[in-house]
C-alpha cells in the first residue's frame, strides 16, 4: 500500500481490513453526561460489511485511550484502512491518534469523518495533513465507494461526498444525495460489547442498569432551524423516515440478540409525523419493549398522540424549551411560544408518561439579559419537568451562533476540545452581557433553585420502583452537589 506525494491517489492490497474509531472527546470524564452505542460507525460497519471487508469498531470513549493500548490493537488486527469519527471537541483527539497509527505505519490510509469535517471540511483538511481524506455528511454510501476504488487500486479524487487534497490543494468532490435510510443495513452492535457502556447513563434517568437498552435512529434530518443546532448541515433538513415495518424489524433483533426490553430512540424529533408515530409505537409491546424515550418538539404533539405513547409504554418525553423568554425564543427561531411550551407539557404530565423532560440553554441568544434568565427560571418552575437540563450556549461551527460570536470575537483562541456541550468549569467564552464565570453562576444557582429543594426530591424519590434506580438517581445526586451545589 502506498501514498504517491502530491495527491490522493492510493494504491492498496485486496485484502480490506477496516478499523472504524470512535474518538474520545473532553466529555469522556464527566460523570453527567451520557453514553450510548456508536451507532454511527455501527451503520457504517454493516455497510461495509456488506462488501465482505473485516471491520472492528475500536470506541475510545469507553476503552483506554493511550498510544500503548492503541499500538496493541493495531498490532492485533493490522488494518489497512482506519476511519476516524470525530465531533468537534474530539477533532484534536483524532489527529494526535491519527499520529499514532501513522507512526506504526505511515501507509496506512486514514479517513476522518464526523459532523467536525462536515462543517468545516476545509479547514480541517488543511489543519490536519495526518488526515488522507475526509468524508462529509452520511458515510454509508461514500465510505464503500473509498474502499472499492483502493481495493482495485483505482485513485480516490473526486469521490461524491468527500474533500482531500490533489497535487497539495485541498479540493471537494460533488456533492452527495443523501442515502434512502429504508435500504441502509441495520447497524452493527456485535463490534463492541454492550457492558462496557453501563457505568454512564444513556439519557438523563434512562440507565443501562435498570433497562436493556437498544439506541435506533428511525429517521434522519430536522425540519426546524434553531440557530445554536447544526443537525441541518449533517443530515440535512429534509426529515428521511424509515417506515415502521423496517424499524420494527432492527428491533425485533435487538430483543431476539440482546434481550431489549427498552428503545432509545435519538431522532432530533420523533413526534413530527403522527401518523408514523402512532404506527410505529402501536408495535413496541408486541415485541417485549417495555419502555422507550423520544424527543419532542412542543408543536408537533397532541393529547391524542401523547396519550398513545403512554399507553405503548413511553417511559420519558424530552421536550426542547431553551428559553422563557419568547423574544429569545423568535430570535434563535425556535418556532414555538411560551404558551405552547405550557400546553405541550400539560398534556403530556396529565398523558401518564412518567417522565417529562424539559431542557434549557443560558445565552441560546447571546443577547440574552438577566430579565431572559429569570423568565427562563419562571418558566422552570411552572412547567415542574420531572427532570431538567440547564446548559450554556455551545456555539457549534456550522450554526449561526458560531458565526456571530466568532464575528466578535469571543472565539478566538479557543480550543476545539471546549466545544463541549456540559462542561464542569466556565466555557472559555462569553455572551454580551454575561462573562463565562457569570453564565455558571447563573446557571447553577437556577439549577440548585429547582432541584436541591424539598419539593423535586420528594417527588423524584416517589416515583422511584427500582433499587437500581434508587441507586441511579443517588450516584447522580452526588455528582450534582459536587459540580453545582457546592460550587454556588
Amino acid at each position: 500500500m502506498s501514498i504517491r506525494p502530491g495527491n490522493c491517489y492510493l494504491e492498496i492490497e485486496s485484502i480490506m481490513r477496516i478499523a472504524l474509531i470512535k474518538v474520545q472527546d473532553t466529555a469522556k470524564s464527566s460523570t453527567l453526561t451520557g453514553g450510548q452505542y456508536p451507532l454511527n460507525i455501527a451503520y457504517l460497519a454493516a455497510a461495509c460489511q456488506q462488501q465482505e471487508h473485516e471491520v472492528e469498531i475500536w470506541d475510545f470513549v469507553v476503552e483506554p485511550f493511550e498510544q500503548s493500548y492503541v499500538a496493541e490493537k493495531m498490532k492485533k488486527f493490522r488494518p489497512q484502512v482506519v476511519g476516524l469519527s470525530c465531533v468537534t471537541a474530539a477533532i484534536d483527539f483524532g489527529n494526535k491518534l491519527a499520529g499514532w497509527i501513522k507512526q506504526i505505519d505511515e501507509n496506512i490510509v486514514t479517513i476522518i469523518g464526523g459532523v467536525h469535517v462536515t462543517v468545516l471540511p476545509f479547514e480541517t483538511m488543511r489543519d490536519y495533513p495526518l488526515f488522507d481524506l475526509g468524508v462529509v455528511t452520511e458515510g454509508e454510501e461514500t465510505l464503500p465507494e473509498i474502499l472499492a476504488r483502493l481495493e482495485e487500486n483505482r485513485g480516490v479524487v473526486g469521490i461524491p461526498g468527500t474533500i482531500y487534497r490533489e497535487d497539495g490543494v485541498v479540493k471537494m468532490g460533488p456533492v452527495r444525495d443523501f442515502p434512502d435510510v429504508n435500504a441502509i443495513p441495520f447497524p452493527n452492535r456485535k463490534l463492541v460489547p454492550m457492558e462496557w457502556y453501563e457505568e454512564k447513563h444513556v439519557h438523563r434517568g434512562v440507565s443501562r442498569k435498570t433497562w436493556n437498552i437498544f439506541e435506533v435512529d428511525s429517521s434522519r434530518g430536522c425540519p426546524f432551524r434553531c440557530t445554536f443546532c447544526n443537525v441541518e448541515v449533517t443530515h440535512g433538513r429534509r426529515v428521511r423516515y424509515r417506515t415502521p415495518e423496517n424499524v420494527l424489524a432492527e428491533i425485533a433483533e435487538g430483543v431476539r440478540d440482546f434481550g431489549t426490553n427498552y428503545v432509545m430512540f435519538n431522532d432530533s424529533t420523533f413526534t413530527f409525523k403522527k401518523s408514523r408515530v402512532m404506527e410505529l409505537v402501536s408495535g413496541l409491546p408486541k415485541l417485549g419493549i417495555d419502555g422507550y424515550f423520544v424527543n419532542g418538539h412542543v408543536k408537533t404533539v397532541n393529547s391524542e398522540m401523547l396519550q398513545h405513547l403512554a399507553k405503548t409504554g413511553c417511559h420519558k418525553i424530552s421536550f426542547g424549551v431553551e428559553s422563557g423568554s419568547q423574544l429569545v425564543l423568535d430570535k434563535i427561531q425556535k418556532n414555538a411560544t411560551v404558551e405552547e411550551i405550557r400546553e405541550a407539557f400539560r398534556l403530556a404530565k396529565s398523558s401518564g408518561i412518567p417522565v417529562v423532560e424539559g431542557t434549557f440553554i443560558l445565552g441560546a441568544d447571546i443577547h440574552e439579559t438577566a430579565e431572559d434568565f429569570a423568565a427562563t427560571e419562571r418558566l422552570m418552575k411552572e412547567l415542574q419537568a420531572d427532570i431538567i437540563g440547564l446548559g450554556i450556549i455551545t456555539p457549534f461551527p456550522g450554526t449561526a451562533q458560531y458565526d456571530e460570536m466568532k464575528s466578535l470575537g469571543y472565539l478566538d483562541g479557543v480550543p476545539w476540545e471546549s466545544y463541549q456541550i456540559f462542561s464542569e468549569s466556565p466555557p472559555p467564552w462569553r455572551i454580551i452581557n454575561f462573562s463565562a464565570e457569570e453564565l455558571v453562576k447563573q446557571r447553577n444557582h437556577i439549577y440548585k433553585s429547582y432541584c436541591w429543594n424539598f419539593r423535586y426530591i420528594f417527588n423524584r424519590l416517589r416515583s422511584i420502583r427500582r433499587l437500581s434506580d434508587l441507586l441511579y438517581y443517588a450516584g447522580m445526586a452526588k455528582t450534582f452537589y459536587k459540580v453545582v451545589v457546592r460550587n454556588t
